[in-house]
Protein backbone atom coordinates (compact mmCIF):
# COMPACT_ATOMS: atom_id res chain seq x y z
CA UNK A 1 0.00 0.00 0.00
CA UNK A 2 1.25 3.51 -0.80
CA UNK A 3 2.36 5.82 2.01
CA UNK A 4 -0.26 7.78 3.93
CA UNK A 5 0.57 11.15 2.38
CA UNK A 6 0.10 9.82 -1.15
CA UNK A 7 -3.12 8.08 -0.22
CA UNK A 8 -4.49 11.20 1.44
CA UNK A 9 -3.76 13.15 -1.75
CA UNK A 10 -5.63 10.54 -3.79
CA UNK A 11 -8.75 10.72 -1.69
CA UNK A 12 -8.78 14.50 -1.13
CA UNK A 13 -11.40 14.71 -3.88
CA UNK A 14 -13.60 12.33 -1.91
CA UNK A 15 -13.15 14.41 1.24
CA UNK A 16 -14.31 17.43 -0.76
CA UNK A 17 -17.58 15.56 -1.33
CA UNK A 18 -18.21 15.88 2.42
CA UNK A 19 -17.70 12.31 3.47
CA UNK A 20 -17.47 12.21 7.25
CA UNK A 21 -15.28 9.11 7.44
CA UNK A 22 -13.24 7.40 4.72
CA UNK A 23 -11.72 3.94 4.72
CA UNK A 24 -9.02 3.10 2.18
CA UNK A 25 -9.03 -0.69 1.77
CA UNK A 26 -6.53 -2.92 0.00
CA UNK A 27 -8.66 -5.65 -1.60
CA UNK A 28 -5.77 -8.12 -1.77
CA UNK A 29 -5.02 -8.40 1.95
CA UNK A 30 -7.97 -6.38 3.41
CA UNK A 31 -5.64 -4.00 5.25
CA UNK A 32 -7.01 -0.48 5.61
CA UNK A 33 -6.45 3.11 6.66
CA UNK A 34 -9.07 5.35 8.27
CA UNK A 35 -9.45 9.11 7.69
CA UNK A 36 -11.91 10.99 9.90
CA UNK A 37 -13.17 14.28 8.55
CA UNK A 38 -16.04 14.57 11.03
CA UNK A 39 -16.57 12.18 13.99
CA UNK A 40 -20.07 10.77 13.56
CA UNK A 41 -20.04 7.83 15.95
CA UNK A 42 -20.54 9.81 19.16
CA UNK A 43 -18.82 8.38 22.20
CA UNK A 44 -18.39 4.94 20.66
CA UNK A 45 -14.81 3.67 20.74
CA UNK A 46 -14.00 1.11 18.06
CA UNK A 47 -12.00 -2.01 18.83
CA UNK A 48 -8.90 -1.67 16.65
CA UNK A 49 -7.33 -5.09 17.18
CA UNK A 50 -8.11 -6.38 13.69
CA UNK A 51 -6.15 -5.52 10.53
CA UNK A 52 -8.86 -6.99 8.28
CA UNK A 53 -11.27 -4.21 7.31
CA UNK A 54 -14.29 -6.46 6.86
CA UNK A 55 -13.85 -8.17 10.22
CA UNK A 56 -13.25 -4.77 11.82
CA UNK A 57 -16.37 -3.30 10.21
CA UNK A 58 -18.63 -6.19 11.23
CA UNK A 59 -17.29 -6.37 14.77
CA UNK A 60 -17.75 -2.66 15.45
CA UNK A 61 -20.65 -1.96 13.11
CA UNK A 62 -22.64 -4.76 14.73
CA UNK A 63 -22.68 -2.72 17.93
CA UNK A 64 -24.04 0.40 16.22
CA UNK A 65 -26.27 -0.72 13.36
CA UNK A 66 -30.01 -0.50 13.98
CA UNK A 67 -31.28 -4.05 14.55
CA UNK A 68 -33.65 -4.06 11.55
CA UNK A 69 -30.75 -3.17 9.22
CA UNK A 70 -28.16 -5.63 10.53
CA UNK A 71 -29.05 -8.41 8.11
CA UNK A 72 -28.65 -6.06 5.14
CA UNK A 73 -25.28 -4.78 6.37
CA UNK A 74 -23.95 -8.24 7.18
CA UNK A 75 -24.89 -9.43 3.67
CA UNK A 76 -22.94 -6.58 2.05
CA UNK A 77 -19.87 -6.43 4.25
CA UNK A 78 -17.73 -9.32 3.16
CA UNK A 79 -14.72 -9.22 0.86
CA UNK A 80 -16.31 -11.43 -1.80
CA UNK A 81 -19.69 -9.65 -1.81
CA UNK A 82 -18.15 -6.21 -2.14
CA UNK A 83 -15.79 -7.41 -4.85
CA UNK A 84 -18.72 -8.88 -6.80
CA UNK A 85 -20.70 -5.64 -6.45
CA UNK A 86 -17.77 -3.53 -7.61
CA UNK A 87 -17.05 -5.78 -10.56
CA UNK A 88 -20.57 -4.97 -11.76
CA UNK A 89 -20.55 -1.24 -10.97
CA UNK A 90 -18.11 1.66 -10.79
CA UNK A 91 -19.90 3.07 -7.74
CA UNK A 92 -22.17 1.42 -5.18
CA UNK A 93 -24.16 3.20 -2.44
CA UNK A 94 -26.48 1.93 0.26
CA UNK A 95 -28.32 3.48 3.20
CA UNK A 96 -28.76 2.13 6.70
CA UNK A 97 -29.49 3.26 10.23
CA UNK A 98 -27.27 3.42 13.30
CA UNK A 99 -28.10 4.02 16.95
CA UNK A 100 -25.71 6.67 18.28
CA UNK A 101 -26.00 7.71 21.93
CA UNK A 102 -29.53 6.31 21.99
CA UNK A 103 -30.70 8.20 18.89
CA UNK A 104 -31.36 6.88 15.39
CA UNK A 105 -28.90 8.14 12.75
CA UNK A 106 -29.20 7.64 8.99
CA UNK A 107 -25.97 6.90 7.13
CA UNK A 108 -24.96 6.34 3.53
CA UNK A 109 -21.86 4.42 2.45
CA UNK A 110 -20.50 4.94 -1.05
CA UNK A 111 -17.87 2.59 -2.46
CA UNK A 112 -15.59 3.48 -5.40
CA UNK A 113 -12.38 2.08 -6.85
CA UNK A 114 -9.17 4.03 -6.50
CA UNK A 115 -7.37 4.75 -9.78
CA UNK A 116 -5.03 1.78 -9.21
CA UNK A 117 -8.03 -0.61 -9.15
CA UNK A 118 -6.44 -2.45 -6.22
CA UNK A 119 -7.87 -0.35 -3.39
CA UNK A 120 -11.44 0.59 -2.59
CA UNK A 121 -12.55 3.85 -1.02
CA UNK A 122 -15.48 3.59 1.42
CA UNK A 123 -17.02 7.03 2.03
CA UNK A 124 -19.36 7.26 5.04
CA UNK A 125 -21.88 10.11 5.41
CA UNK A 126 -24.31 11.05 8.14
CA UNK A 127 -27.44 11.83 6.09
CA UNK A 128 -29.87 12.21 8.99
CA UNK A 129 -30.84 15.80 8.15
CA UNK A 130 -31.19 14.97 4.44
CA UNK A 131 -33.40 11.96 5.20
CA UNK A 132 -35.58 13.88 7.64
CA UNK A 133 -36.11 16.59 5.00
CA UNK A 134 -37.13 13.92 2.45
CA UNK A 135 -39.58 12.42 4.93
CA UNK A 136 -41.01 15.84 5.73
CA UNK A 137 -41.41 16.68 2.03
CA UNK A 138 -43.09 13.33 1.32
CA UNK A 139 -45.44 13.62 4.26
CA UNK A 140 -48.44 15.95 4.17
CA UNK A 141 -50.62 17.09 7.10
CA UNK A 142 -53.52 14.92 5.93
CA UNK A 143 -51.42 11.76 6.24
CA UNK A 144 -51.04 11.14 2.49
CA UNK A 145 -47.87 10.47 0.53
CA UNK A 146 -47.46 13.13 -2.17
CA UNK A 147 -46.05 10.75 -4.79
CA UNK A 148 -48.48 7.83 -4.55
CA UNK A 149 -51.52 9.26 -2.79
CA UNK A 150 -51.59 6.44 -0.22
CA UNK A 151 -50.95 6.82 3.52
CA UNK A 152 -47.52 8.17 4.41
CA UNK A 153 -44.84 7.53 7.01
CA UNK A 154 -46.43 9.88 9.54
CA UNK A 155 -49.73 7.96 9.25
CA UNK A 156 -47.87 4.69 9.86
CA UNK A 157 -46.20 6.12 12.98
CA UNK A 158 -49.62 7.22 14.26
CA UNK A 159 -50.99 3.71 13.67
CA UNK A 160 -47.96 2.23 15.42
CA UNK A 161 -48.50 4.48 18.45
CA UNK A 162 -52.18 3.56 18.61
CA UNK A 163 -51.48 -0.20 18.56
CA UNK A 164 -48.59 0.21 21.01
CA UNK A 165 -50.89 1.97 23.48
CA UNK A 166 -53.15 -1.09 23.45
CA UNK A 167 -50.18 -3.41 23.98
CA UNK A 168 -48.82 -1.31 26.87
CA UNK A 169 -52.23 -1.16 28.56
CA UNK A 170 -52.63 -4.94 28.06
CA UNK A 171 -55.84 -4.43 26.10
CA UNK A 172 -56.88 -7.36 23.91
CA UNK A 173 -55.21 -6.32 20.63
CA UNK A 174 -56.98 -7.36 17.42
CA UNK A 175 -54.95 -10.00 15.56
CA UNK A 176 -52.73 -8.32 12.98
CA UNK A 177 -49.64 -8.79 10.87
CA UNK A 178 -47.28 -6.37 9.13
CA UNK A 179 -46.03 -6.97 5.64
CA UNK A 180 -42.95 -4.96 4.63
CA UNK A 181 -42.39 -4.57 0.88
CA UNK A 182 -39.35 -3.31 -1.01
CA UNK A 183 -39.18 -2.66 -4.75
CA UNK A 184 -36.43 -4.74 -6.36
CA UNK A 185 -33.92 -3.09 -8.67
CA UNK A 186 -35.01 0.50 -7.96
CA UNK A 187 -31.49 1.91 -8.06
CA UNK A 188 -30.75 0.26 -11.41
CA UNK A 189 -34.12 1.38 -12.81
CA UNK A 190 -33.43 5.02 -11.90
CA UNK A 191 -29.97 4.79 -13.42
CA UNK A 192 -31.29 3.31 -16.67
CA UNK A 193 -34.46 5.36 -17.14
CA UNK A 194 -34.17 8.45 -14.96
CA UNK A 195 -35.90 9.78 -11.86
CA UNK A 196 -39.24 10.65 -13.48
CA UNK A 197 -39.64 7.10 -14.78
CA UNK A 198 -38.54 5.88 -11.35
CA UNK A 199 -41.32 7.86 -9.69
CA UNK A 200 -43.88 6.28 -12.03
CA UNK A 201 -42.40 2.85 -11.21
CA UNK A 202 -42.99 3.56 -7.49
CA UNK A 203 -46.58 4.59 -8.25
CA UNK A 204 -47.10 1.41 -10.28
CA UNK A 205 -45.71 -0.66 -7.41
CA UNK A 206 -48.04 1.13 -5.00
CA UNK A 207 -51.06 0.31 -7.19
CA UNK A 208 -49.98 -3.33 -7.43
CA UNK A 209 -49.78 -3.68 -3.63
CA UNK A 210 -53.03 -1.79 -2.97
CA UNK A 211 -54.99 -3.83 -5.52
CA UNK A 212 -53.84 -7.09 -3.97
CA UNK A 213 -54.34 -6.04 -0.34
CA UNK A 214 -57.51 -4.06 -0.91
CA UNK A 215 -58.93 -4.65 2.58
CA UNK A 216 -55.87 -3.42 4.48
CA UNK A 217 -54.25 0.00 5.00
CA UNK A 218 -51.10 0.43 2.89
CA UNK A 219 -48.39 2.95 3.82
CA UNK A 220 -45.43 4.25 1.87
CA UNK A 221 -42.81 4.20 4.60
CA UNK A 222 -40.26 6.30 2.69
CA UNK A 223 -38.19 5.57 -0.43
CA UNK A 224 -38.91 2.11 -1.88
CA UNK A 225 -40.52 0.69 1.26
CA UNK A 226 -44.21 -0.01 1.80
CA UNK A 227 -45.91 -1.43 4.88
CA UNK A 228 -49.26 -3.24 4.84
CA UNK A 229 -51.27 -3.50 8.07
CA UNK A 230 -53.04 -6.85 7.70
CA UNK A 231 -56.26 -7.23 9.67
CA UNK A 232 -59.55 -9.12 9.46
CA UNK A 233 -59.99 -11.03 6.15
CA UNK A 234 -56.56 -10.04 4.80
CA UNK A 235 -54.96 -11.25 8.03
CA UNK A 236 -56.75 -14.60 7.76
CA UNK A 237 -55.80 -14.89 4.07
CA UNK A 238 -52.23 -13.56 4.49
CA UNK A 239 -50.49 -16.70 3.23
CA UNK A 240 -52.74 -16.88 0.16
CA UNK A 241 -52.22 -13.18 -0.59
CA UNK A 242 -48.45 -13.50 -0.17
CA UNK A 243 -48.46 -16.42 -2.64
CA UNK A 244 -50.42 -14.28 -5.09
CA UNK A 245 -47.81 -11.53 -4.78
CA UNK A 246 -45.05 -14.04 -5.55
CA UNK A 247 -47.05 -15.27 -8.55
CA UNK A 248 -47.34 -11.69 -9.88
CA UNK A 249 -43.59 -11.26 -9.35
CA UNK A 250 -42.91 -14.39 -11.42
CA UNK A 251 -45.19 -13.20 -14.23
CA UNK A 252 -43.54 -9.77 -14.29
CA UNK A 253 -40.09 -11.35 -14.42
CA UNK A 254 -41.10 -13.69 -17.27
CA UNK A 255 -42.77 -10.88 -19.22
CA UNK A 256 -39.90 -8.48 -18.55
CA UNK A 257 -42.38 -5.82 -17.51
CA UNK A 258 -43.83 -4.60 -14.21
CA UNK A 259 -42.52 -4.32 -10.65
CA UNK A 260 -40.91 -7.14 -8.73
CA UNK A 261 -41.54 -6.62 -5.02
CA UNK A 262 -39.75 -8.40 -2.18
CA UNK A 263 -41.96 -8.88 0.87
CA UNK A 264 -41.99 -10.36 4.35
CA UNK A 265 -44.90 -10.93 6.73
CA UNK A 266 -44.77 -11.19 10.52
CA UNK A 267 -47.72 -11.69 12.90
CA UNK A 268 -48.14 -10.09 16.31
CA UNK A 269 -47.64 -12.70 19.05
CA UNK A 270 -49.01 -11.41 22.35
CA UNK A 271 -46.98 -13.86 24.43
CA UNK A 272 -43.76 -12.87 22.70
CA UNK A 273 -43.95 -9.30 21.36
CA UNK A 274 -43.76 -6.28 23.63
CA UNK A 275 -43.88 -3.72 20.82
CA UNK A 276 -45.09 -3.15 17.28
CA UNK A 277 -41.44 -2.71 16.34
CA UNK A 278 -40.78 -6.36 17.26
CA UNK A 279 -43.26 -7.37 14.55
CA UNK A 280 -41.86 -4.84 12.09
CA UNK A 281 -38.29 -6.06 12.54
CA UNK A 282 -39.28 -9.70 11.94
CA UNK A 283 -41.11 -8.61 8.78
CA UNK A 284 -37.98 -6.74 7.65
CA UNK A 285 -35.86 -9.86 8.19
CA UNK A 286 -38.28 -12.01 6.18
CA UNK A 287 -38.40 -9.38 3.43
CA UNK A 288 -34.60 -9.44 3.20
CA UNK A 289 -34.70 -13.24 2.90
CA UNK A 290 -37.29 -12.97 0.12
CA UNK A 291 -35.21 -10.30 -1.60
CA UNK A 292 -32.24 -12.66 -1.61
CA UNK A 293 -34.40 -15.50 -3.00
CA UNK A 294 -35.63 -13.25 -5.82
CA UNK A 295 -32.08 -12.17 -6.57
CA UNK A 296 -30.88 -15.78 -6.77
CA UNK A 297 -33.71 -16.67 -9.12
Amino acid sequence: MADNEEIFARISESLALQYDVIYYVNMKDCSFLEFVNNPIYGEFKAEEDDDNFFKYALKNGGKLVYSADKDKIFRVFSHDNVLELMNESKRYSFKYRLVINGKKQYNRTTIVWDADHENLIFGIEDITEETQREIKMADTPDGKDTLTGIRNQTAFRELEEMIQKGIDQEINVEPFALMVCDINGMRQFNRNFGRMAGDEYIRESSRMICELFDHSPVFRNGGNEFVVYLIKSDFRQRDVLFSKLQHINRLNRVNGYGPVIAAGIAEFEDDKDSSVNDVYERAIEKMQENKEELKNK
